[in-house]
């Protein structure tokens, strides 16, 4: 069943589609910084920064991403053999953060090239043939 333009359904999958892309681009930009920071923040700065574990503080037993934190630093400072040896899964995890920021930035090249082609003026989102001269303009034409 096909639905109209602008029937309820359409505008809600649409209002769905824009908070899952600022969803995404929110997190997009919180990877960005931590990546950043990782790799210009001083290690031991960072690690007394990075929150300690509850699962390890109140179980006695590392858990799955214990670790993730060092091995995130060391990866993002090129020492992968020690970031692997540090968590198994920080090298991929890594791989994906970069590769996600690689999307993101695609995507937001992509959305502003596509905004430029519409003829778009970045501060109002008029186009061109649709703005009205000034008032001093308008008086000037109708005195000539």
């Amino acid at each position: 069943m096909k639905h109209a333009s602008n029937s309820p359904v359409t505008t809600a999958a649409a209002e769905v589609r824009l908070a899952l892309l600022g969803a995404w681009v929110t997190a997009s930009l919180v990877a960005a910084a931590v990546l950043l920071a990782a790799a210009a923040v001083p290690a031991q700065v960072a690690l007394r920064l990075a929150p300690r574990c509850v699962w390890k503080a109140h179980h006695g037993r590392d858990c799955p991403g214990c670790g993730m934190t060092r091995a995130l630093l060391l990866a993002a400072r090129g020492r992968c053999a020690e970031a692997m040896r540090t968590n198994r899964a920080s090298l991929p995890v890594f791989g994906l953060l970069v590769v996600n920021e690689l999307l993101c930035a695609m995507a937001a090249r992509r959305w502003m090239r596509r905004r430029s082609s519409r003829g778009r003026d970045a501060n109002d989102g008029i186009t061109p043939e649709t703005k009205k001269p000034h008032r001093k303009q308008e008086t000037a034409y109708a005195s000539a």
